[in-house]
């Protein structure tokens, strides 16, 4: 990630990478480890309600760890602190309701459950138009299949509806995911958990049944998200997830109105939607979204103004 050459000495230079740094005397020939002061590169933290609180956080490449804020008597050692999730860590929610649960991710919209006291991960599924669709496409296969109604004036309708409705749903659940996936619990209800893909997705269950609630709030530049996604790195293809464009990197709900989101996209956009109606009825366009894309929005965890 980083490098720093000796004006002196060119056979003298220091580079630093995810797990800290190395140090050569020789132009990089051999290396010494310098594992003599704490080194971390947190991407998020967190903290519960316990007293004292516990601390949690994503690190690049070096997956999801906690640990105690203080205690009664001496210092915090290394073997306080344990890991509950694997990867590169990003986002670290903790229930405030319950201190045994927390939730915490990986790469990609990877997202876990994790019950801290037991071990117990649960793995959070991303909403899949394959699932989705399924029952769907079933009823078309037998449609098509039985000549005689799929003849008819209805069964052509019939037809040409659920075909309509396959192709919506297919696009609604083609899912963009930014490396650094935004992952952020409801500051006013424990078991609602959003997450933001090129769609903001909301689960009332823990994590649990993801469903999109939003249309695509990025420009949905195709050229662009097809060449991050699956075409770069020049004369190597390098695309492993962590150059994936087009997507949601910010999110937040309001800590004093539920219900109002503030979204911000890496591509430019910046969103906020007022709790107009519930979120399962927002499938399509929602007009009271409103996108200002004069600056770009890299934090939203702040209350709308009054």
């Amino acid at each position: 990630h980083a490098m720093w050459w000796d004006p002196t000495d060119p056979d003298h230079f220091i580079v630093g990478n995810d797990g800290g740094i190395g140090v050569t005397w020789d132009k990089g020939g051999s290396y010494q480890f310098v594992n003599t002061f704490p080194l971390g590169q947190f991407y998020a933290v967190s903290y519960n309600m316990d007293v004292p609180y516990r601390v949690c956080g994503g690190l690049q490449d070096n997956g999801t760890w906690c640990g105690p804020s203080r205690r009664e008597g001496g210092a915090i050692s290394n073997h306080m602190w344990y890991t509950v999730n694997g990867g590169d860590g990003f986002y670290a929610e903790q229930d405030p309701t319950n201190p045994d649960i927390m939730y915490a991710e990986s790469q990609g919209g990877n997202m876990t459950r994790v019950n801290v006291a037991t071990g117990d991960n649960s793995f959070l599924s991303k909403p899949n138009w394959r699932e989705k669709t399924k029952d769907m496409r079933d009823s078309l296969i037998v449609l098509e299949e039985d000549e005689e109604r799929a003849s008819t004036e209805a069964g052509m309708a019939r037809i040409e509806e659920l075909k309509a409705a396959i192709s919506a749903d297919s696009a609604l659940y083609d899912l963009r995911y930014n490396w650094n996936t935004p992952m952020v619990l409801s500051p006013h209800d424990a078991s609602v958990l959003y997450a933001g893909a090129n769609r903001v997705l909301k689960s009332t269950k823990r994590g649990d049944d993801f469903e999109v609630i939003s249309p695509d709030l990025t420009t949905g530049d195709t050229m662009k998200a097809r060449f991050s996604n699956r075409e770069t790195g020049g004369i190597t293809t390098d695309a492993t997830g962590a150059e994936n464009y087009v997507t949601i990197v910010a999110l937040a709900e309001s800590p004093l109105e539920q219900g109002t989101l503030f979204v911000g996209t890496d591509d430019g956009n910046v969103w906020v939607t007022r709790p107009r109606r519930a979120a399962a009825d927002v499938r399509e366009p929602d007009r009271a979204l409103q996108s200002r894309r004069e600056h770009f929005l890299r934090d939203v965890r702040r209350p709308p103004e009054r």
